[in-house]
């Protein structure tokens, strides 16, 4: 039985860390769109000015 729980917990321990680093990842994607977008904004902006 007690085996068979320290698996269970492994197992769901390795998961979290797996969605943990999934989703720092997704994050970090979206955080350079924001930016390339913004930059990108900034030009039309700059063009529309001039």
């Amino acid at each position: 039985m007690e085996n068979s729980s320290y698996e269970q917990l492994s197992t769901v321990s390795t998961a979290l860390i797996i969605t943990t680093i999934y989703i720092f990842i997704l994050n970090r994607r979206n955080n350079l769109q924001q930016k390339k977008s913004s930059s990108l904004r900034r030009k039309k902006i700059c063009t529309i000015g001039f």
